[in-house]
């Protein structure tokens, strides 16, 4: 119960602290559901020693305390809010404004808040609001950072140990490979008979696939592993030495290949040169009965370049058009094409590396488009 009194505003607060504090709570928690036996008490202690706070400002009618007092408040009370999981800002900042009610409601009750100390409480609760707020932003950032910190170590540690579970699975590989292709010599065929060259012939297949896919899986782990070049560079040059690298595979084809006007950008360039490499051979692939047609183009939105890479080919179900990203995904069986799933997945870590994005849109059928941007 609120107690009128003719004493001070300030002396008023501190005789109906416990009113203020269960009005306040009612009001806080009356949309959402109470806090967990962790955060309520740092909630009723912040609350209990700022009315304090508010009681000692009414009482030295000095604002200039306010600030300062409010920083002191809030340095440890919102650093242990910061880190409770699921408080946001925007509950801080409802706890003031109720606060601020609840108090004037108190005050006004009593016919005891003069228009000067509804200003110091004004002052106060501002200055408080502004400390608040910037300690659970600066604890918010420090916890978010830690988590990268940690989120980052966890990658390379992960990056690391691909690499050298990659090179270790190598030599006990090579040696399995060096005996099969030995027992392929016509004098153990003939001790084998049909059935066991066939049998050899397939453990044969399947040891020199495991091995391109040991040599995929290092590769994209040293995509993050190094430090990268950024190096201002014309895309079009890279296309073009990507074009150059498959041109064999391009000839054999019958492929044309259009590389429109690009940008000069930063980038790597090794690693956006595998990007189009990729991508290319992504196209040459998966082909349709008609030679591919490649577009290579780019275009300006205003705020970054995105470059294009259309194709004629078969297409693929674009409600496939997320996973198609994902490490050793595949949407059509072995036997139909081969590959090692990896090179999909590469593109879209080399466009993250570069802190880009990339999509693909396509229809059965009629071709796809792989969509992408270099930094930002």
């Amino acid at each position: 119960m609120i107690e009128p009194h003719s004493a001070s505003s300030a002396e008023l607060l501190r005789q109906n602290k416990q009113s203020i504090e269960k009005i306040w709570t009612a009001r806080v928690w009356a949309d959402s559901s109470a806090p967990d036996s962790t955060t309520a008490p740092i909630l009723q202690q912040s609350l209990g020693n700022f009315v304090d706070h508010l009681s000692a400002v009414l009482a030295r009618k000095d604002p200039s305390i306010a600030a300062k007092e409010a920083a002191h408040l809030a340095h440890q009370q919102d650093k242990e809010r910061a880190a409770q999981q699921g408080y946001h800002l925007a509950a801080l900042l409802k706890e003031f404004s109720v606060l601020r009610e609840v108090v004037v409601e108190v005050l006004l009750s009593t016919g005891q808040l003069s228009h000067e100390d509804r200003t110091l409480l004004d002052q106060a609760i501002d200055a408080a609001i502004t400390a608040a707020a910037k300690e659970f932003v600066l604890a918010q950032n420090a916890e978010m950072n830690n988590a990268l910190s940690s989120a980052e170590s966890s990658n390379v540690a992960l990056t690391h140990f691909a690499a050298v579970a990659a090179h270790d699975l190598k030599s006990p590989l090579a040696t399995i490979i060096g005996f099969v292709d030995s027992l392929q010599d016509e004098e153990f065929q003939e001790k084998l008979g049909p059935e066991g060259g066939q049998m050899l012939s397939r453990v044969s297949a399947a040891a020199h696939r495991m091995n391109t896919l040991i040599d995929t899986m290092l590769e994209y782990a040293r995509l993050g592993s190094s430090e990268r070049v950024f190096e201002s560079i014309p895309v079009d040059q890279l296309a073009k030495a990507a074009v150059e690298n498959l041109h064999d595979q391009i000839e054999a084809t019958e492929a044309r290949i259009t590389i429109e006007p690009l940008p000069v950008l930063l980038c790597d360039a090794p690693l956006v040169t595998q990007l189009f490499q990729n991508l290319i051979a992504n196209a040459l692939k998966f082909r349709s009965p008609k030679p591919p047609d490649i577009r290579i183009s780019a275009n300006f939105t205003g705020r970054n370049w995105e470059f294009i890479v259309k194709d004629n080919g078969i297409g693929f179900d674009p409600a496939k058009k997320e996973e198609i990203f994902d490490l050793y995904k595949k949407l059509h069986a072995p036997s139909e094409y081969q590959g090692s799933g990896i090179g999909l997945a590469t593109c879209k870590r080399i466009v993250e590396l570069h802190h880009g994005k990339i999509r693909a849109d396509s229809t059965p059928g009629m071709g796809s488009t792989f969509t992408f941007t270099l930094g930002g």
